[in-house]
């Protein structure tokens, strides 16, 4: 396959149009930790600050496989993230610090779409800081996407794709000048062909 690069543009395209065919093997994503599960969001509350994520976003992949076949389907993701300033404290929300821990103990970072299809249309470069201050009663929504976005080739997921693993949704923020960590866990479920591959394998 011929390299290239995608580009923020370049996916969200293909999460637009998406693929189905007989046989192909999807990953869907849900909450992890049951005390986090609001159906098809991911919700935790620190310090009088409700962060919610989703609904997850789906996007295409197909990839030549070990054997040499190809492997088509789709994942979810969560990308979508809401902040609402629900306390009595001012709040700053470390946009540039998100990032999704991975299986394994991987880490991706994680940028404003926004930002990256800003910086793309630019000529590249890095996303600039982003720090979002909140008010009491203030409510933000962004989306966020793997900064792999601007790495990988046609077809190719931004993450390692694994059945049955876990992955964590991290944002920092300060509450009252407080650092916090919030974390979103998330799982992702075979479904399909490849399913009976097993949990805990991975397939990117």
């Amino acid at each position: 396959m011929v390299g290239c690069r995608v580009g923020v543009f370049g996916v969200l395209a293909l999460a637009l149009v998406g693929c189905r065919a007989a046989g192909v093997t999807d990953y869907r994503a849900s909450p992890a930790v049951a005390e986090q599960d609001w159906g098809d969001r991911v919700h935790v509350v620190r310090g009088g600050v409700r962060v919610l994520a989703g609904p997850a976003a789906v996007f295409p992949y197909e990839r030549e496989g070990a054997a040499g076949e190809r492997e088509r389907g789709r994942y979810q993701l969560f990308t979508r993230v809401v902040v609402h300033n629900a306390g009595g404290e001012i709040v700053e929300v470390l946009w540039s610090g998100a990032a999704l821990e991975l299986p394994g103990g991987g880490r991706v970072r994680l940028v404003d779409t926004g930002a990256a299809a800003l910086v793309e249309g630019e000529g590249g470069g890095e996303a600039p800081e982003l720090v979002e201050r909140l008010e009491p009663g203030d409510r933000t929504v962004r989306a966020l996407i793997p900064e792999t976005v601007d790495r990988i080739e046609i077809g190719e997921p931004l993450v390692p794709l694994c059945d049955g693993c876990e992955y964590r949704l991290v944002l920092p923020m300060r509450i009252g000048g407080r650092e916090e960590r919030v974390a979103l866990a998330f799982r992702l479920t075979a479904e399909g062909a490849a399913a009976v591959l097993g949990a805990g394998k991975v397939l990117a």
